[in-house]
């Protein structure tokens, strides 16, 4: 495999690379990492598959998945009927860049991170055609989300259930949903969203409830598209901020 920067161990994936899928190079990875660890993705290509990554010892170091930056190219995933997410992370320390997230049959999630310290930069969920049912992202605590689009029809863009120390900043939700939220802070405290949009054309674009507090939302724009729509309701929820 060739050596990416600034990481002590390096597995390459594409055509004509040592691991033809993301879920193998992940694998190959040792159980109790021996440094920064990389799967670097060489190409553009579509990946019909569901990225797991669980069970690692971090032994103080992390584990980044992403597209090289020097290809210019996106890769896409795409998992197939059964699965559960595209990327389901159940590790701390784990780091998603530059991956395009477009289902190709029903799943509960784009992301689903249950785990601290987890990063998404630069990462895309496209589901014109509905086919995510919960969320488009869903994050735990002291993760960071940045640069990171999700678009969805009946699922929630980010949803944080219970989350802490979590920020999401330069990104957006699109909804389109009477029942769902761009942005679902669900019994979550001191999270902040800044410089992102949240947008439901057919609803409520930002929920706070739960007990949602100490929250704060900066230079951000919430969008509701329903006549006489509410585009930001908080329910059993104080002590958040909202700044322009």
């Amino acid at each position: 495999d060739q050596p990416y920067p600034g990481c002590a161990v390096t597995r390459n994936v594409g055509a004509g690379k040592t691991y033809a899928t993301i879920q193998s190079a992940v694998d190959s990875l040792p159980g109790t990492l021996t440094g920064h660890s990389c799967v670097v993705i060489e190409d553009g290509a579509s990946y019909a598959e569901q990225v797991t990554v669980r069970n690692f010892v971090n032994n103080g170091s992390s584990i980044t998945i992403l597209a090289n930056p020097a290809s210019g190219l996106t890769p896409t995933v795409s998992p197939p009927a059964a699965s559960t997410a595209a990327f389901l992370i159940a590790n701390a320390s784990v780091n998603i860049q530059g991956i395009a997230i477009v289902p190709a049959a029903a799943m509960n999630w784009g992301v689903k991170a249950s785990s601290a310290l987890i990063t998404l930069s630069s990462v895309s969920v496209q589901d014109d055609g509905g086919l995510i049912k919960f969320a488009g992202v869903q994050l735990s605590s002291w993760n960071a989300v940045s640069y990171t689009s999700v678009t969805v029809v009946g699922a929630h863009g980010f949803y944080l259930p219970g989350s802490t120390m979590t920020t999401v900043s330069y990104s957006s939700a699109q909804v389109n949903s009477n029942s769902f939220y761009a942005w679902y802070l669900q019994g979550a405290s001191s999270n902040a969203f800044t410089v992102s949009l949240a947008s439901n054309t057919n609803g409520i674009a930002v929920m706070l409830n739960g007990y949602a507090g100490n929250n704060h939302i900066d230079d951000s724009t919430i969008l509701s598209g329903r006549l006489w729509g509410t585009a930001l309701f908080m329910d059993r929820s104080s002590s958040n901020t909202i700044t322009a």
